[in-house]
Formats: structure tokens, C-alpha cells, sequence
């Protein structure tokens, strides 16, 4: 299978998950509580924005593909502190998350203005930093408050898992991206499949936590 084949199947991998998470948590969108109903807009806006990379890609030969994904980054650091923000009443933690996203736009903003080469790497890395730290301060909840005896029918269990494993690993790749592009040359694309693939995986345990979700739902009607 050639490097090409191998990456768009990666690429419609990573989109059919985002997928997804879309179609499981947009079910009784209205009964869901608010922390799926934000999952299900995390999947939503994957799918566009990957179509828009489509586009850009027909339309524009690949010229703004950058820009789109850049800002994908912003608005998925966003849309993920906000998840977090809902999940976790304590006022000083949600202080904490507001003042991170702003710091985040600060960040992101003064990347492309001071260093525009490492700026891919930067914003990403810094994305990922965040939200490892807010998966471990989610954990150290669970563990004081305990909401739930069975955290595997849980689904902000499965969540915060999934964000902590997938952004643990993003983040070692992010920060060493510059390296590995100038290291793996004409095999990055290797890399890039690695990483739609290891997307692809990450989504699949966010569908099921809104699966869970869904099924406890239902559970509640037919009782």
C-alpha cells in the first residue's frame, strides 16, 4: 500500500470518527447534559472543519489548508476548556480554566507574530499542555468526590481517559515536530498516518462515552 493510499485512508479515519461523536451525542441532543451536549459540538466541529480542509484543498490547492487547521487548534483548546468548565463546579478551578483560554489566545496570537516558523509546533503544544493539566485536575476530583461508584459506566471516565492519553501523546509529538519533520524527510507522511490513525482511536472512546450516556437515557424512560 503506498504512502499516499495509506494516508488519506488515515485522514477519512480521523474524519469518520469525529462523525461519530457527532451522530451518538446529537441523539436527544436536548436530554443530554451539558457536558455531552459540548462533546457532541467538539465531533460536529471536526467534521467541518475537516470538509473546509477538503475544500481549501480543491479549491485553493492546499494554500490555506494551514490557516484552517491553525484555527481548528484555537477553537478545539476553546470548546475543550469549556467541557471541563462544566464538569468541575469549583469556582477556583473554572477560574483557572477562563484565565488559561485567554492566556491560550494571548499565546497563540504572539506565536504567529514572533516566531511564524515554529508557530505550528507552538500553539499546539501549548494546547496539548492544557488540557493534560486539565485531565489530571479532573482525576484528582473524581478521586475526592467520587460521583459516580461504577467509573466505568461513567462516561466523563472515559473522557477525561481518552483526553489524557490522546493529548499526552499529541503533545510529545507536537513539541518534537519540527524534529521529526527534518529527520523522517519523505517518510512524515508515515507520521501524519500515525496520527490520524491514533485520532481515529481517541474518537472511538469519545462515541462510546456518549454512547454510555445515551444508554443510560434511555434506561431512565423505559423505567
Amino acid at each position: 500500500m503506498s504512502i499516499l493510499s495509506l494516508n488519506n485512508i488515515s485522514h477519512y479515519a480521523s474524519w469518520l470518527g469525529s462523525l461519530i461523536i457527532s451522530i451518538i451525542c446529537l441523539i436527544d441532543f436536548k436530554k443530554r447534559p451539558d457536558y455531552v451536549k459540548v462533546l457532541g459540538i467538539y465531533g460536529l466541529n471536526s467534521v467541518i472543519f475537516s470538509l473546509l480542509q477538503e475544500l481549501s484543498s480543491l479549491l485553493f490547492q492546499n494554500q490555506h489548508i494551514n490557516t484552517i487547521g491553525h484555527t481548528y487548534v484555537l477553537l478545539e483548546s476553546i470548546i475543550l476548556s469549556w467541557l471541563f468548565y462544566l464538569v468541575i463546579p469549583f469556582s477556583r478551578f473554572r477560574q483557572a480554566i477562563l484565565f488559561s483560554i485567554s492566556l491560550y489566545i494571548l499565546v497563540f496570537l504572539f506565536s504567529f507574530l514572533l516566531f511564524p516558523k515554529s508557530a505550528h509546533a507552538i500553539i499546539r503544544s501549548v494546547r496539548d499542555l492544557q488540557i493534560i493539566i486539565f485531565c489530571l485536575g479532573y482525576f484528582f476530583y473524581l478521586l475526592r468526590e467520587l460521583p459516580q461508584d461504577d467509573l466505568m459506566q461513567f462516561p466523563m471516565f472515559w473522557i477525561n481517559a481518552a483526553l489524557l492519553i490522546f493529548f499526552s501523546g499529541t503533545f510529545i509529538l507536537s513539541y518534537f515536530r519540527e524534529y521529526i519533520v527534518a529527520m523522517m524527510g519523505d517518510g512524515f507522511g508515515n507520521y501524519l498516518a500515525f496520527r490520524n490513525f491514533f485520532r481515529f482511536a481517541f474518537c472511538l472512546v469519545l462515541a462510546y462515552a456518549g454512547w454510555l450516556n445515551l444508554q443510560s437515557i434511555r434506561a431512565q424512560k423505559s423505567g
